[in-house]
């Protein structure tokens, strides 16, 4: 006889007794214990469920494909589900809702708590679609979750308890390898051309309001820096190279008495953009700037260049020396 783990009300009193039978000698070691210690997924309060549900009934999908998945565990075995390898959950009965990228993806399961072995389900989703699965088998040991209709999965949801789940991991894990990546460079790298392209291939109703803003905030900051550089290009190119010459020595000196070498690193290079000669020490402290923010093979060739260049009568022909052992000592 297979046992269900469907709690449909009439059947529950005489499901209860014979699980206990079946499951007498783990006794000791649910004994005292009315829940898995699976970790389960978090629910939407009762208070918040009709918020919630609306707020997502207005989420703008039509870029994208959207999954339910009738989770149907129980307090000794709840289920756990996997897309693509990130879990998608562990709960004993509700409802998941999650969009996902148009592509293939493998539906992991296995029930918590038993020796069965995780059992997969393929599926493509397309944009604009919507596909529901559940538990058809949904034994005391096993599960067998399929791919139902509409129709199907709001019948199966009349006699048992509806709660919103929510996912184990951020919409954005669940992204595929290539978007997922677009997504990295983005909040890593912090450009505008990185994350432009983030913005561009994957959709707002993917990504969890903070990465949105976060986003938003990089590409805002990006677009700001440019306008004022184009607008401090315009201004600079009203005045006379030996004026701006003046203008970057005088900034570069500041940065370097404050020690504030990413700034001076802008005018180093400002000042090389200008094809005048250049201070004979130019190169040494422009080699110490590389080497304090981190850059130690660019500082190896500049300070390199400065010994090859000045030699033995070079201002700074020690401190290069030290700066340059200093170097070595960093690099791979």
């Amino acid at each position: 006889m297979m046992l269900r783990r469907m709690n449909r009300p009439e059947l529950r009193p005489q499901v209860s007794y014979v699980r206990l039978l079946m499951t007498l000698p783990l006794l000791s070691l649910v004994v005292g214990c009315a829940s898995s210690s699976v970790p389960l997924n978090s629910t939407v309060p009762a208070e918040e469920t009709e918020r919630f549900i609306r707020d997502y009934s207005s989420e703008d999908v039509r870029e994208v494909g959207v999954i339910f998945v009738l989770f149907e565990g129980d307090a000794y075995y709840p289920d756990t589900l996997w897309i693509n390898g990130e879990k998608l959950g562990s709960a004993r009965q509700g409802i998941l809702r999650l969009p996902l990228l148009p592509g293939r993806y493998v539906l992991r399961y296995k029930v918590e708590e038993t020796d069965s072995p995780p059992r997969e389900l393929v599926f493509n989703i397309q944009k604009g679609e919507v596909r529901y699965f559940q538990d058809e088998e949904s034994t005391v040991w096993k599960s067998k979750y399929t791919e139902v209709t509409e129709a199907g999965f709001e019948e199966a949801k009349v006699w048992r308890i509806e709660k919103p789940i929510l996912p184990s991991a951020p919409r954005s894990a669940y992204l595929p390898d290539v978007e997922a990546r677009l997504l990295d460079e983005c909040l890593t790298r912090q450009t505008l051309n990185a994350c432009n392209k983030a913005n561009e291939a994957i959709p707002a109703v993917l990504l969890e309001p903070e990465t949105r803003q976060r986003i938003a905030s990089i590409i805002n900051e990006e677009q700001a820096q440019i306008a004022s550089e184009e607008a401090r290009k315009a201004f600079e190119a009203t005045l006379p190279q030996s004026v701006l010459v003046d203008k970057y020595t005088l900034a570069l000196r500041d940065a370097l008495a404050n020690r504030n070498y990413d700034e001076s690193i802008t005018y180093f290079e400002r000042l090389q953009s200008l094809d005048v000669p250049l201070d004979p020490d130019f190169d040494f402290f422009y080699g110490e700037a590389l080497y304090e923010t981190g850059k130690p093979e660019e500082a190896l060739a500049v300070t390199s260049r400065y010994l090859r260049t000045r030699g033995q009568g070079a201002n700074f022909y020690q401190d290069a020396l030290q700066l340059l052992n200093k170097i070595q000592t960093v690099m791979p």
